[in-house]
């Protein structure tokens, strides 16, 4: 697969995150456009959902940044339909801690995806010790993916992902989990080819 434009969700109050993933790309030669998210803390937000999956009965709340981050992907992906849907197709997701592995661009050009794919992750974690399928030389379907570091969409599963995750319950890639990848078809690289800047590399 060839590399499509990169949107990076990023914050305006982390310049520093901002200008380490600029520099980062720019090394790795990638075209990207920055998408400024939601500072939850900073704007007051929160969400009065539960999230009790973990632990029935607790009224566990997550914390703001979760639902900034649930939020800013959420914009994006309505940004993406209303603006590029029509001339772009797929598209790549990063978030502002993003780090492309080394030999990720040979990876990404060996992988040939099945045509019913909706989304593949490229950054992922906690996806080792679960249920997989090989689908194709270093493409899994994965039960349960985690992370949303990198993902490649297409167009025709944003509107899915607009309507399925418009409650605020549950971190991001939890909420994707019991919501729209339900009704779509996600893909997984593994080993994964993107990892998250100042973090283990978790398979």
């Amino acid at each position: 697969m060839k590399l499509p434009t990169t949107h990076c969700i990023t914050l305006s109050s982390t310049l520093e995150r901002t200008d380490r993933l600029r520099k980062h790309l720019s090394d790795e030669k990638i075209e990207y456009r920055l998408f400024t998210g939601v500072n939850a803390a900073e704007m007051g937000l929160t969400t009065i959902n539960t999230y009790e999956v973990d632990g029935p009965g607790s009224g566990y709340i997550m914390p703001q940044k979760h639902t900034g981050l649930c939020l800013s992907h959420w914009l994006l992906w309505k940004k993406l339909f209303e603006d590029y849907q029509h001339f772009e197709d797929p598209h790549l997701v990063v978030e502002d801690d993003v780090e492309f592995l080394p030999g990720w661009r040979d990876s990404l050009d060996a992988i040939k995806p099945p045509e019913d794919w909706d989304m593949i992750l490229i950054g992922s974690c906690n996806c080792m010790d679960k249920a997989r399928n090989e689908v194709s030389p270093g493409l899994f379907k994965v039960h349960q993916p985690q992370c949303t570091h990198a993902y490649l969409v297409r167009s025709k599963a944003l509107p899915i992902l607009i309507e399925e995750q418009k409650k605020i319950w549950a971190p991001i890639d939890l909420a994707l989990i019991f919501g729209a990848y339900n009704k779509l078809n996600v893909y997984t690289v593994l080993p994964r080819i993107c990892g998250q800047y100042g973090q283990e590399i978790m398979p």
